[in-house]
């Protein structure tokens, strides 16, 4: 059986991942935009709405959070530290905390003004469907994915040939060899 949410986050990384044939990823080419990073943006940040409903249902049993406004309070109630994780893409040395802008007035500006804007004007901001929106969409579903473990399961454990190839938390992710499996660890 698979771990709830996983299989479907590793698919939009691998998605992600092949744009590394095309685009470089560096600072200097944040501001790259494509139909791909438009397609990335939006399934992760519409999988992030799922998954932290689903967590917020388990913090608070009978919520109903309706959008992001909603599930903040809920999720940051509870795990006050969310906004200080650090996500990084090793292989290029760059580092992200999705959610450290979020606050009960604002959202990041890769929400509000990338997934938002693509999501409701594509067309005319058809720029914001770029390189560092998508990588930040992506963090930031990862972010969700281990806090809803944590608080399903106390954890997350991923058999290392299922672990993501692109993204991992900073200063955790450590192998264990014998059982060849990655844990995350994340500040609750």
């Amino acid at each position: 059986m698979s771990v709830k949410y996983w299989e479907y986050f590793l698919s939009l990384e691998d998605d992600l991942e092949r744009c590394t044939k095309y685009v470089e990823f560096s600072p200097k080419n944040y501001a790259a935009y494509s139909n791909e990073f438009a397609k990335i943006i939006m399934s992760a940040s519409s999988e992030f709405e799922n998954v932290a409903k689903d967590l917020c249902h388990l913090i608070s049993p009978g919520s109903n959070p309706l959008n992001i406004e909603n599930i903040y309070p809920i999720l940051l109630g509870a795990y006050p530290k969310f906004g200080t994780v650090e996500v990084a893409i090793l292989r290029y040395k760059i580092t992200f905390k999705p959610w450290e802008d979020w606050t009960p007035t604002k959202r990041p500006d890769w929400w509000s003004k990338g997934y938002n804007k693509i999501k409701h004007s594509r067309t005319q901001s058809f720029e914001m469907a770029n390189l560092n929106n998508a990588i930040l969409s992506m963090a930031g579903l990862f972010v969700a994915i281990l806090y809803y473990h944590h608080r399903a399961s106390g954890g997350i454990n991923i058999d290392f040939n299922r672990s993501p190839t692109l993204f991992d938390i900073v200063d955790t992710g450590l192998l264990s060899g014998a059982s060849f499996t990655v844990s995350y660890d994340i500040p609750v």
